[in-house]
């Protein structure tokens, strides 16, 4: 079972724009899974206010849009269906180019 801090710090390597396994992602569905709508929001702004404060990162306006759900369960989902969404389109580009590399390498190119 995962816990809010397990997720919590996924998240923030999500945010700040490291790539992540696929394990570590299931770590944010996981929690997602088994959180109230007012969890998965607390857990991203609660990451978002540490990236600011220890990282310096300027995350103000993501910790707007996570506060302007009001804990609407409806908009929360629909902001956390986008997340997946960039996490899986990254992991695809990135797929994509490391099988680009790997083809030109055994080319010789």
């Amino acid at each position: 079972m995962v816990d809010q801090e397990q997720a919590k710090e996924q998240y923030k390597s999500f945010v700040k724009g490291e790539r992540l396994t696929y394990a570590e992602r299931s770590k944010i569905v996981q929690f997602d899974q088994k959180s109230s709508a007012f969890d998965k929001m607390d857990m991203r702004v609660s990451a978002l206010t540490e990236l600011e404060i220890f990282e310096d990162l300027d995350t103000t306006e993501q910790i707007e849009k996570w506060e302007s759900t009001r804990c609407d369960e409806e908009m929360i989902n629909s902001l956390v269906e986008k997340e997946y969404y960039q996490l899986s389109s990254k992991e695809k580009q990135e797929s994509c180019i490391n099988n680009q590399n790997r083809e030109e390498v055994s080319l010789g190119i």
